[in-house]
C-alpha cells in the first residue's frame, strides 16, 4: 500500500515537472511578441478595484505556455482532467511560472491563451491574474 502511494507521489510530482519544463522551453517564443496591456485593455479586462494598486504592482501580459490532459473516470461518465502553466517576464526580465488550477474545460487550457497578470515587485509569488474576458 504505501509502495502504491509512494508510486502516485512521484508519477504526479514527474508530470509537474514534465509541465514546468515544457513552459520553460517553450517560453520564449511564446512570449516573443507579448507587450504590457493598454489602458483600454485594463479598463475592458480589469475590475476597477485593481486600476491602482500601488507603487509596488505593475501589470503584464502573460500566456499559458504547456498544458497536459489526463483521462479519469468518474461515477458516470469518462472525462479529462487538464493541467497548465501559465508565465509572464517580470520587469527585470525573468521568467516567472506559475501553475494553473486544474480544470475540465479544454479551451481555458490551449496554449498560448492570454492573460492579463498584476504582480508585486517586491514580491514575485505575489500576483493576480485576469482573462482576457470583460468583467462587467
Amino acid at each position: 500500500m504505501v509502495g502504491a502511494v509512494a508510486l502516485l507521489v512521484l508519477r504526479s510530482a514527474l508530470k509537474t515537472l514534465e509541465l514546468y519544463l515544457s513552459a520553460w522551453l517553450d517560453a520564449k517564443e511564446l512570449l516573443a511578441e507579448v507587450h504590457p496591456p493598454g489602458e483600454a485593455e485594463l479598463e475592458a479586462f480589469v475590475p476597477p478595484q485593481y486600476w491602482n494598486p500601488g507603487p509596488a504592482w505593475t501589470f503584464t501580459r502573460g500566456k499559458l505556455l504547456s498544458t497536459s490532459g489526463s483521462r479519469r473516470q468518474g461515477e458516470h461518465v469518462e472525462y479529462t482532467r487538464y493541467d497548465g502553466v501559465y508565465g509572464y517576464y517580470d520587469d527585470r526580465g525573468r521568467l516567472r511560472l506559475h501553475r494553473m488550477e486544474s480544470g475540465d474545460d479544454d479551451r481555458a487550457f490551449r496554449p498560448g491563451r492570454l492573460f492579463i497578470i498584476l504582480y508585486n515587485r517586491e514580491r514575485s509569488r505575489e500576483h493576480r491574474v485576469f482573462e482576457m474576458r470583460r468583467w462587467w
